[in-house]
């Protein structure tokens, strides 16, 4: 390896989000840093997101020498290997297939364990950064005086609500345990575990937490707070050690016990909020004005977060069971300074803490402070948070360019004109229609938004059609040719989440029975393809009808029907500007007929039954577009769009 050389990236449960990342450093084959993250609650649509990650000092290192130590672990040749790139031979990297077994096994100089509590895993002295780290969890380097580590990498994601867990002087390999206490997963050993807490993303410290091992047996047993960030501790309590479990450093196990965690314990933390609230009103000592909670209250908005960001926070339940924690432990505080409860209510109350038993925490407060359960249950106050604020998420428009209809969300647009069907590749979630009059050359990359990424000609473009009487076609497009159909067009629906158009063509097919087909494209709020729905009237009844549905052959292609699955696809390219596209049209596999390829393009056939409508989708890709794209390749595309037909 040389420098950072590989990062190795892992998904067992092949779910196509990596759950695992190791990035190795060093110099031939000498190792000298590792880093190694898990996403440990991998979601649907979040391609990068880490949770928790360790930072490691291989053998030999010293805090003297730092980079130049005399590192001493050296690669055998099993645990290395070479291959070719595009023909290419390569130099020796770290063998993937045993890369994982073999850092477990290692005794490091240093370690530094990162959990990202807040779960926003961005550079964060990058002002308005949104980025979610592709590397894993890049740690910040720690400097006080017998507890330094170097940070390795960059950017790092800073000082703020992320638990840090630093083993100085490590004995054997890395060992780690879930203390149901804390409902926590910690490193053991830990010379020294903190969280520095800045709420608001103004970069200052809001609180701090410290755990200690005070009997220096690895595992922390009591948890002291500072709650106002003044350096000064004012609540802290006892972590009960003996229901604790070793679990490994691997994905399973860190998500057996983590995900539990989510699921339960913000619905406790919020009741027992609520129950220290009206037991502090009831005594004159709150009245829901704590900071933390206002903020969270006005779903993380303000300050060092914008609004993508605290978006982004508010529908995670890592980052909601952070905030509940630190409002939980802040009222706590407020109870205890204001002397308020009986020494017995106390002793009961810290004996559940200590044990992790929200719920029997909020069953103390309830019976001493006679309070009642909220009037607003926790998954209608969850829920309330993460409700979409009401704007325009679709937008059509018919101005810009006569005879052009466009309908978009923010993560697609479309146009028909004479028709053809065409696709817009967007790079950033936006709405292009209200201002595309004012922006720049769209058939150019010059736009910060993206661009018109299919050169339709005399194609049908991405889902255009043709009418099929008694085996004959009848392109509906007009190419300004006699005799070619002609269109009207209207808005049929509109609202914030929602456009329906509708384009009529009449007296199309044969001349003595011809026909009209009702062509009805919509789109929903956040949706990346567009439903069309066809209807068609006319000619004679014993007349065989079919529609074919056209996709534009690409310059270089790789092109595929699946008539069992329901859909057609090409993945290729037509210019160096546009890049790499794919195209599918997902249909009812139970009306296939049939596909024809000619020289422009490929339809898929259906057989169309007669007064009734028939609905397909139109579906495309540009790799420009993706922040982080995963379908690389034709089958990645087939399979993405395989995927939807279910």
């Amino acid at each position: 390896p040389f420098w950072e050389n590989p990062f190795l990236f892992y998904d067992d449960d092949q779910d196509g989000i990596t759950e695992e990342v190791v990035r190795i450093e060093g110099e031939g084959d000498i190792m000298r840093f590792l880093r190694w993250s898990f996403n440990v609650n991998p979601r649907e649509g979040e391609l990068r997101n880490y949770d928790v990650g360790i930072t490691a000092c291989a053998p030999g290192w010293s805090i003297t020498k730092e980079r130049n130590s005399d590192f001493s672990f050296r690669l055998a040749d099993d645990q290395t290997e070479t291959f070719q790139v595009r023909g290419f031979p390569t130099g020796s990297v770290v063998k993937r297939s045993t890369a994982r077994e073999s850092l477990q096994a290692i005794e490091w100089t240093r370690v530094l364990m990162t959990w990202d509590e807040i779960d926003l895993n961005t550079a964060w002295d990058r002002p308005g950064d949104k980025i979610e780290r592709w590397e894993g969890i890049i740690s910040a380097g720690y400097k006080e005086p017998g507890y330094y580590m170097p940070q390795v990498g960059g950017p790092d994601c800073g000082p703020y609500n992320k638990r840090y867990e630093l083993v100085t002087d490590p004995v054997g390999q890395n060992s780690f345990y879930f203390n149901p206490s804390d409902k926590k997963i910690h490193i053991r050993g830990s010379s020294k575990t903190w969280i520095n807490v800045d709420f608001n993303g103004d970069l200052k410290t809001d609180m701090y937490y410290h755990w200690k091992d005070r009997d220096l047996d690895g595992i922390a047993e009591r948890l002291e707070i500072d709650l106002d960030g003044d350096g000064v501790v004012d609540d802290s309590f006892d972590l009960h050690t003996s229901d604790i479990s070793v679990i490994g450093w691997n994905f399973t196990d860190f998500n057996k016990v983590h995900v539990p965690v989510l699921e339960n314990e913000p619905e406790n933390k919020y009741y027992l909020i609520q129950a220290l609230f009206e037991a502090l009103r009831k005594r004159g000592g709150g009245n829901e004005t704590d900071a933390v909670w206002v903020f969270l209250q006005n779903r993380l908005k303000g300050n060092g977060f914008n609004d993508e960001l605290a978006e982004r926070m508010i529908v995670s339940d890592e980052s909601v069971l952070y905030y509940l924690m630190l409002v939980q432990d802040r009222l706590i505080g407020q109870l205890k300074q204001g002397s308020m409860g009986s020494d017995s209510f106390w002793k009961r109350f810290n004996s559940a803490r200590s044990a992790g038993d929200t719920r029997k925490m909020t069953k103390e407060v309830n019976r001493t402070f006679n309070t009642e359960d909220p009037a607003v249950e926790y998954e209608t106050w969850v829920n309330g948070l993460r409700a979409k604020e009401e704007k325009q998420r679709v937008a059509w428009d018919n101005q810009w360019l006569p005879p052009n209809w466009g309908w978009e969300s923010e993560k697609v647009a479309f146009r028909f004109y004479d028709g053809h069907f065409d696709l817009f590749g967007k790079r950033i979630d936006t709405l292009i229609y209200p201002r595309i009059r004012e922006g720049k050359n769209y058939h150019k990359d010059i736009n910060k938004w993206g661009m018109d990424i299919l050169h339709v000609g005399k194609t049908s473009g991405i889902g255009g059609l043709t009418l099929y009487v008694n085996g004959k076609a009848f392109p509906l497009r007009n190419e300004k040719q006699p005799g070619d159909p002609v269109f009207t067009s209207k808005l049929i629906e509109e609202s914030n989440n929602l456009i329906r158009l509708e384009f009529v063509t009449e007296n199309v097919g044969p001349a003595n029975n011809p026909y009209t087909v009702r062509i009805q494209p919509s789109i929903n709020a956040g949706k990346n393809n567009s439903d069309v729905y066809i209807f068609i009237e006319g000619g004679r009844m014993d007349d065989k009808i079919e529609l074919g549905i056209g996709l534009t052959r690409l310059k270089e292609e790789a092109f595929y029907c699946d008539n069992e699955k329901g859909y057609m696809a090409n993945w290729g390219i037509q210019e160096p500007e546009i890049g790499w596209i794919g195209l599918g049209i997902l249909f009812d596999q139970k009306k296939y007929m049939r596909v024809e390829n000619d020289k422009d393009e490929h339809r898929v056939v259906l057989q169309y039954q007669k007064n009734e409508p028939l609905t397909y989708q139109i579906k495309g890709m540009w790799l420009k577009g993706e922040r982080f794209p995963i379908s690389v390749s034709p089958n990645d595309w087939f399979k993405l769009l395989e995927k939807s037909t279910n």
